[in-house]
């Protein structure tokens, strides 16, 4: 082997390992980006439950505050459309999935609205809310401690 062909080996090596180093390296990124990118939105959809849960607890309490046990069928309308509106935001979540079913979050929202619809139990109605929002948040917590 000629010291030329040397040369020329060494040359074409390192600037197939510097090509190689690249384009691991951007895949490596890429990747990290990716993970990055699921962690940011499994936070933001547990946000976004949370906020729902408690908005819906929020909304249903202060519709029904003040009225009466018995009420027409417009009220009643209108607290089911409030019930469904915080339901159909826990349909939402994608990225938590799983967790929205293992915690049974649709139906421990349904369950305690509409025993609340029932019974107009506002403590009864906290508590299970309470219970909820704070199983979502540990869920949360130990996926991001």
């Amino acid at each position: 082997m000629t010291d030329s062909t040397v040369i020329w080996a060494s040359g074409v090596f390192g600037i197939v390992g510097v090509v190689v180093g690249a384009v691991f390296g951007n895949f490596l990124a890429a990747h990290s980006q990716h993970k990055q990118r699921v962690a940011n939105s499994r936070t933001q959809e547990f946000r976004d439950l949370i906020s729902a849960v408690t908005q819906g607890f929020t909304k249903l309490q202060a519709f029904s505050a003040g009225r009466p046990f018995m009420q027409d069928d417009a009220f009643e309308r209108e607290l089911r459309l409030a019930e469904a509106s915080t339901a159909g935001r826990i349909m939402d979540s994608i990225v938590i999935a799983k967790e929205v079913g293992q915690l049974q979050v649709m139906e421990r929202w349904t369950d305690a609205a509409r025993t609340f619809a029932h019974h107009r139990d506002v403590t009864a109605f906290g508590d299970a809310v309470n219970r909820l929002v704070n199983d979502i948040r540990q869920t949360a917590l130990k996926e991001f401690s």
